[in-house]
């Protein structure tokens, strides 16, 4: 389990996706899920699930910070931030 805080007007800038699931909680904030070219609300006391293979990005779209728990398996304990910032 992992928490992400994105600043205001912050988050994933780009489309990403990997073979795992994961379980997003929103602890407070608002934001916008984009998950499989739909986009969803994030507010504090939501949860969602993106499966294994779908395009997804999560941003603050806000004036106030944005906090979630993302919940993956084990061979999803990667910083997806990280992870796609490759040149």
């Amino acid at each position: 389990m992992r928490c992400f805080t994105f600043a205001p007007h912050a988050g994933i800038e780009k489309v990403h996706t990997h073979p795992w699931p994961h379980w997003m909680i929103c602890l407070n904030g608002h934001g916008k899920a984009e998950i499989d070219g739909e986009t969803a609300p994030m507010e504090a006391g939501m949860w969602m699930h993106v499966p294994g293979g779908l395009e997804h990005r999560f941003y603050n779209d806000s004036e106030e910070p944005l906090r979630f728990l993302c919940i993956v398996p084990p061979e999803g304990d990667v910083n997806p931030i990280k992870q796609n910032s490759r040149p």
